[in-house]
Formats: structure tokens, C-alpha cells, sequence
């Protein structure tokens, strides 16, 4: 038994995205998927993708996935070394959006090749369907050496949040690749999901589940793995469901996205009301620190 007052464990799901990018063409695969659209547009000097399918239940927070994927921006930059973090970049593609119109993904204009130098990739996608960066991403640093960062800002509202996904490709050459740049994206954020249940006593009800000291702000810096989330401030509570539910002697499944920046040491609380009226709270400390994770906790009421 936890000292808090139940027992809970979780399982951690991460989920990858495979796409062919620049000049010859993009392919784009979610998760794993078995279902996979052909490739129709076979023009070298334009974008082509096949996308697969998985859908998630999320009646709140958005999970990216094929279906709500509308748009991705790039950014891209010369070197005369291979990707370190000390290599010195020069800037070759400045956020250069690519959007879906009737089945069809393109962007406007051409890139070519250069004659020498290497390039490296990076690009950044939620499920919005405009021309800026994902909602939280700002001050992309585009540096002059190592690895670019860029500052986030989840929002506190868990019917508003939003999943992200990131991904990067180096040292690439005309020569090195000749059937396109082939990128991993990744999901950078954590998920989480809550079931509940209390096995006997009195049927209490339950009034709201909450994390609190959720850090809802961060800079996140590119690396030749996953990514580092550092600097993480403004501490804030964020209520992941609220309402009125009866105990029952099964389980309640609640499938509420929240996501978070990966983070460690917070306070999960569930309040509830006694048939008496009383107002108890439970709580523990769950550390949901893995980028991409996908948690649920599986929680007993033992009070």
C-alpha cells in the first residue's frame, strides 16, 4: 500500500511516426500502422506521402494522430560537419510549412540540394491547420552552434491542451539520400489518463481529480535521440476532471488527455464526499517524467 492511501501502477506507451522528406518525396506513418494510403504523386521535385491510421478515445486534449494531422513546419541548416552539439549551422529553411488541401500534401516553393555542405532537419507538428507555429511553441533559436531549442507553454485547461510531436534528421547529402530525408517524429510530451475504483465500503462520490505543482512551461532542445526538456517553471494545479460520480465496484475508466512536459514529483488528488456530506481528499506522488510516455494510473480508493 502506498503511504498515501492507495495503490496504483502504469504502463508507458511510445509512439513513433516515420516520414520521408524534401525533394524527392514524404512519407508519413503513424504508430505502427497496417493501414497505409499509396503513394500517387511521383514527382521528384515535389512532396508525396502515405499515411496510416490509429485513433485514441479523447473526449479532452487532442491526441495527434493521422486523422487531425493537418500541417508540420520544417527547419533546416547547412553545415560544413556533421551534427554535434558544438557544429556551427547556417540557416537553409526558415519554417517552412507543409499542409494537407484535399488529400494532397504540399508546400509553396522548391528547395534544392546544396553542391556541398551537409543539411539537418527539424521539424515540429500538432494538429492545427494554420500557418504558425504549434500553440506553445515560441522562440525557436535557431543558434549559431549545436542543436536548435525552443520555449513551450502547455495550457492549464485540459479540454484545450493539445499533444506534440517533434522530429530531426542529419548529416543529410544529395548523395546520401537519394529517395529523400527520412524522419522520425516522436511525441515530446506525456500523457496521461485515470481509472479509479473502490473495491467495498460505502459508495462515496467522487467531486475531481487534480495534479498539482504541474510545471506548465519549458524549454525544449533537440538532441541526436529524443530531446531535453529543461527549465521548467511556473508551477500550476491542473484539474484533469471534475464532476459528480458515484463509487461503484468496478472500475470508472476516464480517458481525459492531459498532457505535460515530462516532469517529476507531483501530487495526484482525488476528492470525494461521504454519504455523510464529509469531504475527504486522497493523495500521492507520481513522477510522470518519460518524454512521449503514455500513462494511465490505475488508482484504489481505500478510505
Amino acid at each position: 500500500m502506498s503511504p498515501y492511501g492507495f495503490y496504483f501502477f502504469k504502463k508507458r506507451i511510445t509512439m513513433r511516426v516515420f516520414m520521408y522528406l524534401i525533394l524527392s518525396f514524404l512519407a508519413l506513418s503513424f504508430f505502427s500502422c497496417k493501414d497505409e494510403d499509396p503513394i500517387d504523386d511521383v514527382d521528384p521535385n515535389r512532396i508525396s506521402f502515405f499515411v496510416g491510421d490509429k485513433s485514441y478515445p479523447n473526449p479532452k486534449g487532442t491526441t495527434l494522430t493521422n486523422t487531425n494531422f493537418f500541417k508540420f513546419n520544417i527547419f533546416a541548416y547547412y553545415s560544413t560537419a556533421t551534427m554535434s552539439p558544438t557544429t556551427t549551422m547556417s540557416p537553409f529553411i526558415n519554417n517552412l510549412v507543409v499542409a494537407k488541401s484535399l488529400n494532397v500534401w504540399d508546400y509553396i516553393g522548391n528547395y534544392y540540394w546544396p553542391s556541398t555542405n551537409y543539411v539537418q532537419f527539424f521539424g515540429v507538428a500538432n494538429d492545427e491547420n494554420n500557418n504558425a507555429l504549434p500553440t506553445g511553441v515560441s522562440n525557436w533559436n535557431i543558434g549559431q552552434e549545436g542543436f536548435p531549442s525552443f520555449q513551450f507553454s502547455t495550457n492549464t485547461a485540459t479540454n484545450l491542451q493539445k499533444d506534440l510531436v517533434i522530429a530531426s534528421s542529419f548529416n543529410k547529402t544529395k548523395l546520401n539520400s537519394p529517395f529523400g530525408i527520412a524522419m522520425n517524429f516522436k511525441h515530446i510530451l506525456t500523457r496521461i489518463n485515470i481509472t479509479y475504483y473502490k473495491a467495498q465500503g460505502n459508495p462515496y462520490t467522487m467531486t475531481k481529480i487534480e495534479l498539482i505543482g504541474v510545471n506548465t512551461s519549458g524549454k525544449f532542445n533537440f538532441d541526436s535521440i529524443s530531446g531535453i526538456w529543461s527549465n521548467l517553471t511556473n508551477p500550476l494545479p491542473i484539474v484533469y476532471w471534475q464532476g459528480t460520480q458515484l463509487f461503484q465496484n468496478i472500475p470508472i475508466v476516464l480517458n481525459e488527455n492531459m498532457f505535460i512536459i515530462p516532469q517529476s514529483t507531483l501530487t495526484l488528488i482525488f476528492t470525494f464526499t461521504t454519504n455523510q456530506g464529509i469531504i475527504k481528499t486522497q493523495n500521492a506522488i507520481v513522477s510522470p517524467t518519460q518524454i512521449g510516455g503514455n500513462i494511465r494510473y490505475n488508482v484504489m480508493i481505500t478510505r
